[in-house]
């Protein structure tokens, strides 16, 4: 598998987890709620073996558009990302060559404006690879 499939694999997940809104890859919209999925610098191999195998992980960043300003639509943003964290960590059979997804920070507000807010919360997704065949 690749770096692309195990995030289209994430996404999917999050889509199937029931999360409040369809989130995209790589594309927040402009009209709230919208959200994103974006995959970030810094992919690495957590563990390598000799056979060419082992564990890789991907960074990502999961965005949440919110039309509310306030403090109550605050407070339902920063839940609504954290129970997704909940969700996805807790999950025992993930798709394809991913083991896991975890957050590795909490929500913050990342912006405001006059159309609502912006959040932002910190993914890792772990994967394993199998080593290349030869032939």
């Amino acid at each position: 598998m690749s770096d692309r499939q195990d995030i289209q694999d994430v996404l999917d997940t999050i889509n199937a987890s029931g999360f409040p809104v369809t989130v995209s890859a790589d594309y927040l919209a402009k009209t709230p709620p919208a959200a994103s999925l974006q995959h970030l610098d810094g992919s690495r191999w957590a563990k390598r073996y000799v056979d060419g195998s082992g564990t890789r992980e991907l960074p990502a960043m999961i965005w949440y558009r919110t039309s509310g300003a306030d403090s109550s639509s605050r407070l339902d943003a920063n839940a609504a990302l954290r129970e997704l964290a909940d969700t996805l960590e807790a999950l025992g059979d993930l798709p394809g060559d991913v083991t896991a997804i975890r957050a590795s920070g909490t929500p913050v507000l990342a912006e405001r404006d006059e159309g609502g807010e912006v959040w932002r919360m910190a993914l890792v997704v772990e994967s394993r690879r199998e080593s290349p065949s030869v032939e």
